[in-house]
């Protein structure tokens, strides 16, 4: 079985990026690179988004037929790669446990 391998742009980034989200989580996309749950499996709640996800499985499929895109989600952060055959890219990594910006409907006074 062949060791599969992320490419990273530099040896900082790795250490920065394995640094941000915990140690284990690039260690663990190379032993289980199928591990994410499938992006285009999200259900899409509006036209636009819809549309952004066609087109973007379309680009995907242009690449490499066998390419697909998971999000990695961890207890503080979400990764987002694509991983073609033994390859794994990131394209993302977000905080996922941020407070909403709705301010006045989730926090309205009581009456």
């Amino acid at each position: 079985r062949p060791r599969r391998s992320i490419n990273l742009a530099t040896p900082d980034f790795l250490n920065s990026v394995g640094t941000a989200v915990g140690g284990r989580s690039i260690p663990n996309l190379e032993r289980f690179p199928g591990m994410g749950r499938l992006f285009f499996e999200r259900p899409t709640r509006s036209v636009e988004a819809r549309n952004g996800m066609d087109g973007l499985h379309a680009r995907l499929k242009a690449i490499a037929k066998d390419g697909e895109i998971r999000e990695y989600v961890m207890s503080h952060d979400l990764l987002l790669y694509a991983r073609f055959d033994a390859t794994i890219y990131l394209l993302s990594i977000r905080h996922h446990r941020q407070l909403s910006f709705d301010f006045q409907s989730l926090w309205a006074a009581k009456p």
